[in-house]
């Protein structure tokens, strides 16, 4: 293995796990507001990250997946079921709240 090989070895494993930690953090965060405001039904578990393709050879399709994931079902999920039980203004307090702390 040639240095330019580790060195591009060493940049993926620190990608993947810079997305990985990401999400991680975000998932904890959502569940802890959603905790706050008392919505335990609208908290998520871990299998809802099962299908990600975590290969460290291939970090950006994980943070690709995890960005769809983010921002194709978990924001529209969030704002829609947040909507339904609090009202617009709770979404922007949610979501403001949230932002600040990722």
């Amino acid at each position: 293995s040639s240095i330019s090989s580790i060195g591009s070895s060493h940049h993926r494993s620190e990608l993947l796990y810079r997305c990985v930690q990401w999400m991680w953090e975000v998932w904890h965060l959502y569940n802890y507001l959603i905790g706050q405001l008392e919505l335990t039904d609208l908290v998520t578990g871990p299998k809802l990250f099962f299908s990600c393709p975590v290969e460290a050879s291939d970090p950006e399709n994980v943070c690709s997946w995890l960005s769809n994931l983010w921002n194709h079902r978990m924001v529209p999920f969030i704002e829609g079921q947040l909507q339904s039980k609090l009202g617009t203004r709770a979404i922007s307090e949610l979501f403001h709240a949230l932002i600040q702390h990722v």
